[in-house]
């Protein structure tokens, strides 16, 4: 899954605001694109319908996903792992590209069985997700002569969403459908309302029994969709603390042009999470962080932790107490054990607290603010940084005078 961390920069430190993209893409039919695309976006879902003798093992090789990446998708969906009931669906993620510029979709790489046919890979390999003539299409072997292990395409076609119909949902599944299944079914097993389901398939007959229709899906970003009155009047910039459930929403498609498509000249470093990139977004300079699909799951570890911090007035509470110790070790991660100097965890919740002070005028520069880590994380105690920037009294806190 790709998410995008947008740090503002100014004079004053400024609060993280997290971006999930929302594409703007006008729909397409399964085999006739409707409309060129120029990007995609970085993960859609397949609703795989579990067949008597699959697994996750083998839908994980089938889609190339690890089995983790397979269960974040499904929190309620499988009780065990170990064990898929089948005629259920299953939601797995895969990247929704722009295939030569001309439609979205994923080509996947399948290695055929003994007695494979391009119906049977379409229809039971991939649970009707393609059709036998899409897959025909894009390989060179006859229907009649498709030799045992070896590799052939199979391509997938997915959505990124219409912004026209709503900026709401910004993940979508490709959603084959079976014999018994009309709009009212699928509405009811997405949680989708039926005019909605209508407006993002226009030309789709939900009760014909197959064909494919894009169903929005629950995104793990939906903890942090923006608040109406943040997006309608901007309030969110005066926000303190990183409250993640009012952050502001920029399309993906705002965040490619403010970086150029993420191109390299604006490339300005990379992180554990990802590729960090310059833009001016909405008149403020901004560094933009790309997350691959890889990292999500540790950093949705990092914003759960986050998210179980609710009062702005953390740091004034523990450091107000005649003997803040206790208190400060409840905040460091308990992986660490005791190693850890405790000076150094009460400078920076001295540092936090200065930094999330209600009034932007009183918190400290960005200036201050590294330089003030950077005397923290110094061997060098007799190092004299009082003439780089202008709060001596945060030089003084932060080397121990």
């Amino acid at each position: 899954m790709m998410m995008i961390i947008v740090i503002f920069s100014s004079k004053k430190p400024n609060i993280f605001f997290l971006a999930f993209q929302v594409l703007l893409l006008l729909p397409i039919l399964f085999l006739q694109a409707q409309a060129k695309c120029k990007t995609g976006c970085q993960v859609a879902l397949a609703s795989y319908y579990v067949w008597e003798g699959s697994n996750l093992t083998y839908i994980s090789n089938i889609f190339g996903q690890e089995i983790s990446q397979i269960l974040l998708y499904n929190p309620n969906h499988i009780p065990n792992q170990d064990s898929v009931q089948s005629d259920t669906r299953v939601n797995v993620p895969f990247s929704c590209d722009c295939l030569n510029g001309d439609f979205l979709g994923h080509t996947f790489t399948y290695l055929t069985q003994p007695g494979d046919t391009y119906e049977k890979v379409a229809g039971t390999a991939f649970a009707n997700l393609t059709t036998r003539d899409w897959v025909q299409r894009v390989n060179k072997f006859e229907p009649t002569q498709i030799p045992a292990n070896v590799s052939i395409n199979v391509t997938v076609n997915c959505s990124c969403g219409n912004r026209q119909v709503s900026k709401d949902y910004g993940l979508f599944s490709t959603y084959p459908l079976r014999p018994g299944d009309n709009l009212s079914v699928v509405a009811d097993q997405s949680s989708v309302p039926a005019d909605l389901l209508e407006k993002f398939n226009p030309s789709s007959n939900f009760s014909a029994g197959s064909g494919i229709v894009y169903v929005p899906a629950e995104d793990l970003g939906a903890v942090v969709k923006t608040s109406e009155s943040a997006a309608l009047d901007g309030s969110s910039h005066g926000l303190t603390g990183i409250t993640v459930d009012k952050s502001v929403e920029f399309s993906y498609e705002e965040l490619a042009k403010a970086t150029d498509d993420f191109s390299l000249a604006n490339k300005i470093g990379q992180g554990g999470f990802g590729d960090v990139y310059y833009a001016e977004l909405r008149g403020e300079s901004a560094a933009i962080k790309k997350m691959d699909m890889q990292a999500t799951q540790e950093f949705l570890a990092e914003l759960k932790v986050l998210t179980h911090v609710h009062h702005l007035n953390l740091f004034e509470d523990v450091l107000s107490q005649s003997d803040p110790n206790e208190e400060l070790r409840k905040l460091v991660d308990p992986r660490l054990g005791d190693n850890f100097p405790l000076d150094s965890i009460r400078k920076m919740a001295q540092l936090a607290r200065a930094c999330t002070q209600e009034n932007p005028q009183l918190r400290p520069s960005m200036r201050s603010i590294v330089v003030a880590l950077m005397t923290l994380s110094s061997s060098n105690e007799d190092w004299d940084v009082g003439s780089f920037y202008e709060n001596q009294a945060l030089v003084n806190l932060m080397s121990g005078r």
